[in-house]
Order: structure tokens, then C-alpha cells, then sequence
């Protein structure tokens, strides 16, 4: 029997895969991925990591509006403040879809203004 884990990953691996898709990166996300499996030597995890940024067709970068307008999205759907970052870098992309490991129920869902799509069993 396969792990969650270890299916997640599997799908995931499918979705950057996928040659119709392009991805969108931000320092926001890269901030929540490399630092860890870095500080761990994890080095095969965080090398996954440096080629998908390095594949991103574009890269969203914080800024004082970027932040002003995650605060309004965090209000208006009760998130976190990670994921009102990382929706409103993608609105500010104009991405097709949002692609998260985040179970259907997280406030993450609430958003209905782009299409988000769930990678967790």
C-alpha cells in the first residue's frame, strides 16, 4: 500500500510533468520550501525545489502593495497569513490554476475568485 506521502508526491510530480502547464514562483513560496530541506542537508528535496523556480515562466516578488492586498484577502476569507500571500501573488500572475496540498475544507477554498485544486487525498 503507498503512504500519503508518498502519493502526494507521485501527484505532484504529474502536475510539474505536465508540458501544457507553465508555474509561477514567488520569494514567498521559496521562503517556505528551500530554507528547511537546506538546513537539513536535505540536498536531493531542495535541489527539486531550485529547478522548479528555475523552470517558473515568472517570478512574483513581495511588495508593499502585494502585502496590503494579501491583509484584505486574509479578512475577506479568514486565512492564514502564508496562504493570503501566496493567492494574492497568483492573482497578481493571473494563474489559471491554483495548485496547493491543502485539504478542500482549509480557508484556502473559500477564495472564489480563480480556480484551486486540491493534491491532498
Amino acid at each position: 500500500m503507498v503512504r500519503g506521502t508518498e502519493q502526494l508526491a507521485r501527484d505532484a510530480q504529474n502536475v510539474i510533468d505536465d508540458n501544457t502547464r507553465e508555474f509561477v514562483a514567488s520569494d514567498i513560496l521559496r521562503m517556505e520550501l528551500i530554507p528547511k530541506p537546506h538546513f537539513n542537508r536535505q540536498s536531493a528535496e531542495e535541489q527539486f525545489y531550485e529547478d522548479y523556480f528555475a523552470a517558473a515562466v515568472e517570478f512574483i516578488e513581495t511588495t508593499p502593495e502585494l502585502v496590503r492586498d494579501a491583509e484584505i484577502e486574509a479578512k475577506q476569507h479568514g486565512l492564514s497569513a502564508a496562504d493570503a500571500l501566496h493567492i494574492t501573488a497568483a492573482k497578481l500572475a493571473k494563474v489559471e490554476d491554483f495548485i496547493t496540498t491543502e485539504k478542500s475544507t482549509k480557508p484556502l477554498f473559500r477564495v472564489q475568485s480563480m480556480t484551486i485544486k486540491s493534491l491532498a487525498p
